[in-house]
């Protein structure tokens, strides 16, 4: 396949390679001329095939730069292009590769001051670059449409359905005409190429001709709603619209259809290529070597082929078409195309004009030698000042001439090898140098040598004119300025005397080092192919007509199991097993005829007696008539494996449906075109028998697709799991989608139903008891409120009456009635402040933190109840040492006051109480411990629990503040917790708080 296609862009652009010069065949009559021209076209076909010969340094830091064509703005070309940079970076590791966002307007300077070294362009804007900058494709884009791989594109030249006026291309003419741009490639030029081949001038035949910019989409619109008679867009454009709603076909005419096999499109005009890969002149031969294997070998499923919406790449398809249609368009770069300047006549026939000139010289000196015999002497003297007058105004005449070619030419003396002539493009050779001036020989000149040309290397070849008196033709090596070697290819005419000997040679020399350069990169090229080929991971085969084997690849070998001098010359029936050697060998008839294989399956009997089974493609290699049939070349894929695992799909599929017969949940099966493939029992008993209906059809009585649907998202490749309610049953059903994979590759959509009606009435109960809940919340609120609020102002005013009565009375028993009143008042306003803390505490869900030192608050706290601890002769221990940072809320203060007002409380008369802070990993435990009672083991779960208080005969309480510092603690992700005193007396309560 590879070689083949290689042969057809050699062809190609032998037959396109000179732009410029048209040779008539009656001009190229003699030996000579058809030997130029030869020369010529291979020059020619050898610079179009590689023209950048050079590595000159290309990238600092191995940076590689690929410019593309930012066509719809630099944002989307890199979301489109960076998959394929990193792909490559993955490939060739060794580079980085990034891309380069380039409008029409910058391409191509940024290829001319070499600011990238690779770039991907679409078709027109590849030929212009090829043409001027040299750049050469490498690859080819594999276009990806409605799930199918196209390299050749085209345009579609379309109207209303309802014009009746408008029939075919002429009835354009005085109509007004949309295309996309004036520069697009295939949203204009293609078409206007048509038009133009139909004898139809749009720019001025058409009443206007609008551009709409891009997208494509503007024209279509822009036709539809009547705004223009007619309009083009490149192919695929109206099917894709379609595709996503936006318009239907039916609403267009095409004009000037076309069909062509294979190609599904709507279509007005030719197939071109399309967007090429290609390298600039200075990027390495090695580097774009890899980059091309890479792009060739890009999976169609790999993230970059998606991201640019491609099915990968292709080896290089041939643009000489598109070359061709810019010709005929004459747009840029061939504006001027077909004019041919006098500088193109010099360049294609120099020999005949040097001849002409030198037996125009021959005739003057013959003429003015005849005169100057025939005149008298007296006038012999200024006869001969007039002719020397003459003689030196055709020599600076020819001398004019010689100096406007562009290569080197010298006259040469026979005799002594002197250069008596010598051209502008040979002293700038010579850096400026006249060899005539400094008498030097032709050797000297070109060779740097005191000696003639003689050896076996360098023959002489005005040795071989004066010896034949005929031209002749050899290759040299000259050197240039700074000494390095030119290849130069020499043509030596000689120049006779009256006598027919030969007195001087005109030598005119051409720089073929490119050629050279071309030649070795060729070799190189064909060597890189071959090994291509001879490694690649499908087999290759290449039979003659004569069915015999020619050529296969190690992939081949290792299919059959027979090495290559096995294989080569022998018939090819010795692959096919009898079963199918018959109808293969038909398959094979039909590539002789023309036919080319696109992918069909052969069964290949491998050496050891198993059979494989393969897909192939085929191409033909054709001669020059262009229909004899020279080589069949087949490159296949073995499915052996792809096969069995089919067959255990389709088993596992039968299976599925065993069990989805018998499933308690309804299940469906539905291809991409919304057939049902498969209904379960339970679904027909819901939803009745089917009748060849579409899901949307069975399901939901719908005449088109549903809106909701998730096919898109499941052939995709994604599970989806939503929920759905049928009006049909009046149901509510949980759907699990999922993607099945068929035996033949393509995909489906797998459906449960499983039935939740009786789970939606629950969660609408549940629903409304949250509403009912959020009520009682507030009324919580509310009480909140009151407590902080109604119930602690009267408690205070009874507190300062109180105060102010025991300052007044004197009767000791109305004072102790007073102490009562005011010592249970306080513990009213202190209950009532617990429980409006821990009801606000209830509501909080986080805090913010922040870095305190703990002891420091500790201490303080500590500070606070110096009164309590004198009253009851208590002492206190801190067994601290330094600084304590915590991540906690000024709310842990709290904490602290609770944990040692507790420890006062419940502890006895002249008792020691101990706060100690402990390291524990990642956070400080806080210990405080007292020589009380104690809490018993039953009692010790509960007393963190609000209103639940261990009983003590001395004291009481309400049993919050242990609960208020349990959820702080919780607030803050520590933990509390209450132990016995290790001396055997008393309780240790402990918190953890995380350090800072």
């Amino acid at each position: 396949m590879i070689i083949w296609n290689s042969i057809k862009v050699d062809e190609d652009s032998q037959k396109y390679a000179h732009i410029y010069t048209k040779k008539r065949d009656d001009g190229w009559k003699s030996k000579r001329m058809k030997r130029r021209q030869y020369t010529d076209l291979v020059i020619a076909v050898f610079l179009v095939l590689l023209a950048a010969l050079s590595t000159p340094a290309y990238a600092e830091d191995n940076v590689i730069k690929i410019g593309v064509l930012a066509y719809r703005g630099e944002e989307e070309a890199l979301t489109m292009w960076t998959p394929t940079a990193d792909y490559l970076n993955e490939q060739v590791p060794e580079y980085t590769f990034v891309i380069v966002p380039l409008d029409n307007d910058n391409i191509a300077p940024a290829v001319e001051r070499a600011e990238v070294d690779f770039v991907t362009t679409n078709p027109g804007s590849y030929v212009g670059l090829e043409y001027e900058y040299g750049v050469s494709r490498i690859a080819t884009l594999k276009n990806l449409r409605q799930g199918n791989d196209y390299e050749v594109f085209g345009a579609v030249i379309f109207t209303r359905a309802d014009r009746g006026d408008i029939n075919d291309l002429r009835d354009l003419k005085g109509k007004s005409f949309m295309a996309v741009h004036e520069d697009a490639f295939g949203g204009w030029w293609i078409a206007w190429k048509e038009f133009k081949d139909d004898g139809i001038d749009p720019h001025r035949e058409f009443s206007t001709l609008n551009f709409s910019g891009f997208p494509h989409d503007l024209v279509v619109y822009s036709v539809k709603d009547g705004e223009v008679d007619a309009g083009t867009v490149r192919t695929d454009t109206l099917e894709r619209m379609a595709e996503d709603g936006l318009i239907e076909v039916d609403e267009f005419k095409i004009l000037n259809q076309q069909h062509v096999e294979d190609f599904p499109f709507m279509l007005s005009t030719r197939l071109y290529p399309e967007w090429a890969f290609a390298k600039l002149r200075h990027s390495p031969d090695e580097l774009s070597k890899k980059v091309a294997v890479a792009l060739l070998t890009m999976p169609a499923d790999s993230q970059a082929a998606k991201a640019a919406k491609c099915a990968g790449w292709t080896i290089p398809l041939d643009y000489n078409p598109v070359h061709e249609c810019l010709k005929e368009l004459r747009v840029e770069p061939y504006e001027e195309y077909g004019e041919v300047t006098l500088g193109e006549v010099l360049g294609q026939y120099w020999y005949d004009a040097i001849l002409i000139i030198a037996a125009l010289l021959l005739m003057i000196f013959t003429t003015r030698r005849v005169v100057g015999i025939n005149k008298r002497l007296q006038y012999e003297i200024a006869e001969r000042k007039r002719t020397e007058g003459k003689l030196k105004r055709s020599w600076d005449f020819v001398q004019t001439i010689m100096d406007n070619m562009a290569d080197p030419m010298l006259v040469i003396n026979v005799s002594d090898y002197k250069v008596q002539m010598a051209n502008g493009a040979a002293r700038k050779h010579l850096k400026g140098n006249d060899p005539v001036k400094m008498s030097l020989t032709c050797y000297q000149t070109m060779h740097n040598r005191d000696t003639p040309c003689g050896d076996q290397d360098e023959p002489c070849p005005l040795k071989q004119v004066i010896d034949t008196k005929k031209p002749a033709r050899v290759m040299h090596v000259h050197h240039d300025e700074e000494g390095d070697d030119l290849f130069v290819d020499i043509v030596v005419t000689p120049i006779f005397d009256e006598n027919g000997e030969v007195i001087q040679i005109i030598e005119s020399s051409r720089d073929i080092t490119e050629i050279k350069k071309t030649e070795k990169t060729l070799r190189e090229t064909s060597d890189y192919l071959e090994k291509l080929i001879d490694y690649t991971n499908a087999p290759f085969i290449v039979w003659n007509p004569e069915y015999k084997i020619t050529r296969v690849n190690h992939a081949f070998e290792h299919l059959t199991g027979y090495t290559s001098d096995e294989l080569v010359y022998k018939k090819l029936d010795m692959l096919f097993p009898d079963s199918s050697i018959h109808e293969t060998l038909g398959e094979i008839d039909r590539t002789l005829s023309g036919e080319q294989w696109e992918l069909i399956e052969i069964p290949i009997l491998h050496k050891d007696g198993t059979i494989r089974l393969t897909l192939w493609n085929s191409a033909n290699l054709y001669g020059e008539d262009g229909t004899t049939v020279l080589a069949i070349i087949a490159q296949g894929i073995d499915i052996t494996e792809r096969k069995q695992a089919e067959e255990e799909l389709l088993l596992e599929r039968n299976n599925l449906i065993n069990i989805l017969d018998t499933m308690a949940d309804g299940a469906y099966i539905v291809d991409q075109q919304y057939n049902i493939q498969y209904v379960n029992p339970v679904l027909k008993k819901d939803f009745g028998q089917l009748d060849d209906q579409k899901c949307y059809e069975y399901f939901y009585d719908r005449e088109d697709a549903c809106p909701w649907c998730k096919n898109p998202d499941v052939l995709a490749g994604k599970t989806v799991r939503w929920e759905s309610y049928s009006s049909k049953t009046n149901k509510t059903y949980d759907l699990v989608d999922t993607p099945l994979k068929n035996p033949d590759g393509s995909i489906s959509k797998f459906e449960i139903f499983h039935d939740i009606t009786d789970r939606k009435r629950a969660e609408e109960a549940l629903k409304q008891y949250a509403e009912e809940l959020k009520s009682s919340n507030e009324l919580k609120d509310l009480f909140t409120d009151i407590l902080r609020h109604d119930l602690l102002n009267p408690a205070g005013i009874i507190k300062g009456f109180t105060e102010v009565l025991l300052n007044m009375e004197d009767d000791e028993k109305k004072v102790y009635l007073l102490e009562k009143i005011e010592k249970n008042n306080e513990k009213l306003i202190n209950m009532i402040q617990n429980a409006a803390k821990f009801a606000k505490l209830e509501s909080v869900d986080e805090l913010e933190f922040e870095t305190l030192d703990i002891d420091a608050i500790f201490k303080m706290v500590v500070e606070n109840f110096k009164p309590m601890l004198d009253e009851k002769q208590m002492s206190l221990d801190f067994i601290t040492d330094g600084a304590y940072p915590a991540n906690v809320n000024p709310m842990i203060e709290e904490v602290f006051v609770n944990m040692i007002s507790n420890a006062i409380k419940y502890s006895p008369q002249e008792s020691r109480i101990i706060v100690d802070i402990l390291d524990s990993d990642e956070k400080w435990k806080v210990t405080v411990t007292d020589f009380g009672n104690g809490i018993s083991d039953e009692d010790k779960p509960m007393i963190f629990t609000r209103f639940k208080r261990v009983d003590k005969s001395s004291v009481k309480g309400t049993g919050l503040g242990l609960a208020i510092v349990k959820r702080i603690i919780n607030l803050h992700g520590g933990e509390v917790g209450v132990e016995d005193n290790p001396s055997g007396q008393g309780s240790v309560f402990w918190v953890t708080v995380e350090k800072a």
